[in-house]
């Protein structure tokens, strides 16, 4: 995929990265991050990564400009179409993956 959009790092992400890992988010942790975000996805790391029982995510990086549905394969919108998540995805700072359905 092309990249299609400019990123906005999640201005809290430096403060929450401090308290997990005790250090702020670096250009090698957004690296991968970025290149989903650039690309009109929105991007969201696991916040306790030693629990996998624990479904709690937070936001990364938002695009600015989000890959729309109508721009995807047939083949990725039928797999999509599957997955879906009540909430309003601009507004979501955290996300419970068990809530996805």
């Amino acid at each position: 995929m092309p990249n299609i959009s400019d990123t906005i790092i999640n201005p809290l992400l430096d403060g929450l990265l401090t308290k997990i890992f005790g250090s702020g988010a670096d250009e090698r942790y957004l690296r991968d991050f970025m290149y989903f975000t650039q690309r009109g996805l929105y991007s969201f790391d696991k916040t306790n990564l030693n629990d996998f029982t624990d479904t709690q995510y937070h936001l990364v990086s938002t695009p600015v400009k989000p890959l729309k549905v109508t721009d995807l394969p047939p083949d990725i919108l039928d797999i999509l179409i599957q997955t879906k998540i009540e909430d309003n995805i601009k507004l979501i700072s955290d996300l419970d993956a068990s809530k996805i359905i």
